[in-house]
């Protein structure tokens, strides 16, 4: 990791070990120094990511409304906001709810974006939400592709259907 990132982040460049190494995780959220420093999937270059020796080698930006990225970023962690390093002292780098590990390993959001597909509504009341026992798509602007994207459908993006609102995971819902 860079002795600069390293300063900036208040961890100890002189120690590879411990909360300050590589393998540390000062913030305890499950997403090592290394990978707070650099997502593999954010790097446009090979990266070494440790035990294994693994090499990946992605591109950014990474956007899976856009279609942008290796293979339409489909399978890799989305980076739509020019981020590509998460706070390892902040379990939640973005501010949305959601943990930066479970952002960047199983949802493959952008943990450095509250609202990684652009739609108005948070990643955290998409993957939490409750439209009629179903969830929207927090990496799909329009989860039911119909005409209307998320957002627009649940206008006070509070992830349940209120008022004249219509349901987001519902293409045949009455006014889309």
């Amino acid at each position: 990791m860079d002795d600069g990132w390293e300063i900036a982040n208040s961890l100890d460049p002189t120690s590879p070990s411990g909360i300050d190494g590589a393998w540390g995780d000062p913030d305890n959220d499950g997403l090592f120094n290394i990978y707070e420093y650099i997502n593999p999937s954010w790097q446009t270059v090979d990266f070494v990511p440790g035990p294994g020796n693994q090499i990946t080698a992605t591109e950014s930006p990474c956007n899976p409304v856009l279609l942008i990225g290796l293979n339409g970023c489909v399978g890799l962690t989305a980076e739509v906001d020019g981020t590509t390093e998460t706070n390892p002292w902040a379990w939640d780098s973005d501010g949305d709810g959601l943990n930066d590990s479970h952002e960047a390993l199983i949802l493959l959001t952008d943990p450095t974006a509250i609202d990684t597909d652009g739609d108005n509504i948070s990643d955290y009341v998409e993957v939490n939400s409750n439209y009629d026992g179903q969830q929207t798509d927090p990496r799909d602007n329009n989860s039911d592709d119909d005409q209307w994207d998320d957002g627009v459908e649940d206008a006070d993006a509070n992830g349940q259907i209120n008022g004249n609102e219509t349901d987001p995971t519902r293409r045949e819902d009455t006014g889309d």
